[in-house]
Parts: structure tokens; sequence; C-alpha cells
């Protein structure tokens, strides 16, 4: 009687106990993986906060103090001294917190089962930043560019001329100012989208110059007539300067002759 195993036998057991070992492991390896479904990865940000490495009960609270309180503090935008104020009552600002925290998952839970175990023992983060998902009224901060623009924006002022006695005297123009709407747009809509990226925003200008310039005065006006009614005379100005006086009768009253 022969003892122990033969060979084959020893095969099938050893095969038998290879199979129940990796099926163990599957079935610790699946358990695992299940136990992590409401967990974040490290790495995850919404906006710039970092929720990754929490429950997503967790990350919700943070989310709430981080993401959605800051929606109650006015959008603030100064100019040249002055600050104009949106405030979230006219922006209707709300966040999809289930909507973050359910993106905020799907990412922690990319890639393969065996993947994500990989990285649950090994510790490693996914790196990605989310955009917080908020809402509000686009209409509301357009019609607030325009208010600010309708309060920065000057129109600029042409050169012109002063006549005296017997000179032009050139009045410099003025520069005006030009909000740029778009990018004041963008810097809001940045603010209200990420709150708390920036507690203010700076506008700016661009100048904008007069149709006119000192320059050009002497273009815009080739010839000048004036009357000195004093001294009975018509001067005549070519580019600004005089060539040619002329003695003049001034009218009578109710006649009265124009002095330039």
């Amino acid at each position: 009687m022969e003892s122990g195993l033969r060979a084959p036998q020893k095969l099938m057991i050893a095969v038998v106990v290879a199979i129940t070992a990796a099926l163990l492991l599957a079935v610790g390896v699946y358990a695992y993986d299940r136990s992590q479904e409401d967990q974040i990865a490290p790495g995850v940000t919404v906006g710039g906060v970092d929720i990754g490495g929490r429950s997503a009960d967790d990350a919700r609270d943070v989310i709430e103090e981080e993401v959605v309180s800051p929606l109650e503090k006015p959008v603030e935008v100064t100019f040249d001294g002055e600050t104009y104020t949106l405030r979230s009552k006219q922006l209707g600002q709300s966040a999809d917190v289930d909507g973050m925290i359910d993106e905020a998952i799907a990412e922690s839970r990319e890639g393969t089962i065996v993947n994500r175990v990989g990285r649950y023992v090994q510790g490693s983060a996914v790196n990605v930043n989310l955009a917080p998902k908020v809402s509000y009224s686009e209409d509301a901060v357009d019609e607030f560019v325009a208010e600010v623009a309708e309060k920065v924006n000057k129109e600029p002022v042409d050169a012109s001329i002063e006549p005296g006695t017997d000179t032009l005297t050139p009045t410099q123009g003025e520069t005006g100012l030009e909000l740029r709407q778009n990018e004041l747009s963008r810097l809001i809509t940045r603010q209200v989208k990420s709150p708390g990226a920036e507690d203010e925003i700076q506008a700016t200008a661009e100048k904008t110059a007069p149709e006119v310039t000192t320059k050009e005065l002497a273009e815009e006006y080739p010839t000048y007539i004036t009357v000195d009614q004093s001294e009975y005379k018509l001067r005549l100005f070519v580019n600004l300067k005089l060539v040619k006086e002329y003695g003049v009768a001034v009218g009578g009253g109710g006649y009265s002759t124009p002095t330039g």
C-alpha cells in the first residue's frame, strides 16, 4: 500500500489552494474597493479647495464652508479709488453641492479596480481640480458691468481755438476713458464661479484720444476769421497764424457784427 499523495493529487491540491487564495484575494480586493466608494481620493480639489482623502460627508462640510459660504460675499470692483459692489442677491447665485461631491467621487473611482486598489495602498493622489458647480445670472453681471462703464467712461474732448484780439490760442484736447468691459466681465465670472478666488477686482480702462488734437488744429481750421469791433478790424488767420488785417465798418444798433 502506497503512502502519501501521488503527484497528480498534489498538483490538484496546489491548484485548488491557488484558486481559493486567488478568489479570497479577489473578494478582499472587491470588498476593500466597495468600502472606498464613499471616499474621495487624495489630490481632488474643487475650485482650489482640497477635499481629497475625505468621506463624502466630510467633503460636503468643507465645500459648504469654503465654496458655498463665500457666495454670500459681494463682488467688489475698484477703479480709481471708487468701489462698485455687486451683491449676491443681485447675482442669484446657487451651488450644486451634491453634484460637486458626485463628480469628485467619479474622478476618485476612475480606472480599473486593480488601479484603484493599488492607488489606495500606495496613497497616490489623482491630482484633479474640479470647477465648482455654481449657477448665477449672466444678465446681472452684464448689467453691473454696464453700470460701472457708465460711471467710468469719459468722452474725449477735442482741441479747440480760443480767439483773442490778434491771436488764436489753442485749447488742448482731453483724452477720454473707456472701461475694458470684456475683461471685467471675465474677472467677475471667474470670481463668481470660484468663490473666494479674489477679494477685490481691479477694473482697468484704456485711454481714448480726441478726434482733433492740438497738432491737428491747423488742419481742422486752415482759415479762421475774427472781427475786432473795438478796432474796426477783420483779421484773417491761415494755419492759425495772422496773415492779413482789414478795416471794416461795424453794424449799427440791431445789426451787430459777429466777432468770429
